[in-house]
């Protein structure tokens, strides 16, 4: 699945280097890199050192730094247009239904059938996991007397 909102924020606290807390050595190198990083970013107005290059982001050049295990901080580009449209489509129509009071048939239909409302997109399984989950929690917060469209035949 990868790494979830706001994973970093133990590693910016230094979380992994309380040893209690049973995180590998290489987790306490990445914690002291990062909150490194966001030492320099706080005194200095940038994340890395002068001598390295810090490219603005741009949507004609989408560079951000990455921050692994690696002892070495890596350029990444972005963001995945692709995956992220599916989602543009569908959580207006969620959010539409959920007001209305009613699940569109036809959505959860084209979604069961293809795993997705659009021939362009493709998905991995995570991904499908995560939509089913917000699907099924955008149909439990519709008012009781809407009726329920099950997700099975």
């Amino acid at each position: 699945m990868g790494v979830l909102h706001g994973d970093e924020i133990d590693y910016v606290f230094g979380l992994p280097l309380n040893s209690t807390n049973g995180y590998t050595k290489r987790e306490k190198d990445l914690a002291r890199r990062i909150m490194k990083h966001y030492k320099l970013f706080s005194k200095t107005g940038r994340p890395v050192e002068e001598s390295v290059p810090w490219p603005k982001y741009t949507s004609s050049n989408p560079q951000y730094f990455v921050w692994n295990g690696n002892d070495s901080v890596q350029l990444g580009t972005g963001p995945r247009a692709t995956a992220c449209a599916f989602w543009n489509e569908l959580m207006p129509v969620l959010r539409e239904r959920q007001d209305g009071g009613i699940c569109e048939h036809e959505l959860i239909k084209a979604l069961r059938e293809n795993g997705n409302t659009s021939s362009q997109h493709t998905f991995t399984p995570s991904c499908l996991t995560l939509m089913l989950c917000l699907l099924l929690v955008s149909l439990r917060l519709l008012p009781p007397a809407a009726p329920l469209i099950p997700l099975t035949h």
